[in-house]
């Protein structure tokens, strides 16, 4: 039968009943209430409304979940680390008692701190009396590096952490608030309300990516943490003059510097690489020495791109491992300022230096510190180390050579893997 559409409420069902001669006879029509209709939708809304709400409650817990197990815990470990590293002042602690991963990387920071100290008194001390000034500059030079890193990581952790969108989540919060006494009128009319939804999901999308990077760089903070550790505990040794040699494997200490000067290249916009031989097995070095001495290398790679300043070129830095003949090399290459022919025989010297003051940093140069003290650890794990230059403006490479069949058969005979 033909159905006819009043309104929202209402429909006109009606038929046809011919008479016996086939003339117009008797028309029914009936006026049919839509309630189940009218049900339906109104079921829906407030399944939509509800949705909406539950949805804007769930992102305001988590929001506030967040700034308080996450967001202000590490705002307040980038703040501490940033003064650490931007005065230098290791008399400050922060105590955490808390069970999580970022008090168990606090509590690791101030044991750094404390070693650090004790350390560096202890040096210092060492330096006085012994006439070990010397290494004693050496470790600070060191640390110094590593601490650059830590600084990099720290501001931008810093930054991303103020870029938090915390603050749009309480914007909607308060819209939500504002309309609570018509919500379902909002969030069905308002083209404000219609739009909450997705915006709610893009927003969740936003605040997880948000968290898995500031878990990135947390843990990225957290291994210099642990390479300063282990600098500080190798370089406690230094007062009695003692090498420890350990298995090393040689891809995984790649790995550990890229991650710990990454950061710095990223900073100064400078492309950074490194590669390793699939043929080097685990040798038998001073890990902390030889890292320590390719973290230098890396440092001053840095520092004469940026002393070159804006190029036409894209600035970059390549750090590669192979096994040659009977020796493990290391090359260190950079787009840099490059060295004068007639400085390539002096680099190495202790005291001398070929940077310029820097801005920001008080008019201070290189102490001429950092490639003695490489060539001397060259020297020390039983190696050389080389400088190679075409000249001002055409970048340099330095080279490590250490000898393989040394340290291999060590490695044999100890039979532990890294």
């Amino acid at each position: 039968p033909p159905i006819e559409i009043i309104d929202d409420q209402t429909l006109h069902v009606w038929t046809a009943r011919p008479q016996l001669n086939n003339q117009a006879g008797l028309v029914l029509k009936v006026k049919v209430n839509r309630e189940i209709t009218a049900r339906g939708a109104a079921a829906l809304s407030h399944a939509r409304n509800a949705q909406a709400l539950a949805a804007a409650v769930v992102m305001l817990f988590l929001a506030i979940a967040l700034r308080r197990a996450i967001v202000s815990p590490i705002s307040r470990l980038t703040d501490h680390a940033a003064r650490v590293a931007q005065n230098n002042d290791l008399s400050v602690r922060l105590q955490s008692t808390r069970g999580d991963e970022i008090g168990t990387l606090s509590r690791a920071f101030d044991n750094m701190i404390d070693q650090l100290d004790h350390s560096r008194a202890q040096l210092a001390d060492h330096a006085r009396h012994a006439g070990r000034a010397e290494a004693a500059s050496g470790v600070l030079h060191n640390v110094g590096n590593i601490l650059t890193s830590v600084k990099v990581l720290t501001v931008s952790i810093h930054d991303q952490v103020k870029e938090t969108r915390t603050d749009r989540l309480a914007q909607t919060a308060q819209l939500l608030h504002d309309h609570a006494h018509d919500l379902s009128h909002f969030l069905a009319a308002d083209p404000r309300g219609q739009r909450l939804p997705g915006y709610l999901e893009n927003l969740s999308g936003q605040m997880q990516k948000d968290q898995d990077s500031l878990q990135e760089r947390v843990s990225s903070l957290g291994e210099c943490v642990r390479h300063m550790q282990e600098l500080v505990a190798s370089q406690q040794t230094l007062a009695h003059s003692t090498t420890v040699d350990e298995p090393v494997n040689i891809d995984h200490l790649i790995e550990h510097i890229t991650a710990s000067t990454q950061p710095t290249f990223e900073s100064a916009d400078i492309t950074f690489n490194a590669s390793a031989s699939t043929d080097l097995p685990t040798l038998v070095l001073d890990r902390s020495k030889l890292g320590q001495v390719l973290v230098n290398l890396l440092t001053n790679a840095h520092d004469a791109i940026v002393e070159v300043g804006p190029t036409s070129f894209t600035p970059h830095v390549q750090l590669n491992a192979s096994h040659q003949g009977e020796h493990l090399i290391f090359e260190v290459i950079d787009t840099g300022a490059g060295i004068a022919p007639e400085f390539l025989e002096r680099i190495f010297s202790s005291g001398f230096t070929t940077k310029t003051p820097k801005q920001g940093e008080d008019g201070k140069k290189g102490q001429g510190l950092g490639l003695h003290y490489c060539a001397i650890s060259a020297v020390e794990m039983g190696g050389s180390l080389t400088a190679h230059s075409e000249g001002l403006g055409h970048g340099a490479t330095f080279r490590l050579t250490l000898p393989w069949n040394e340290h291999l058969s060590s490695t044999t005979q100890s039979g532990v893997a890294a």
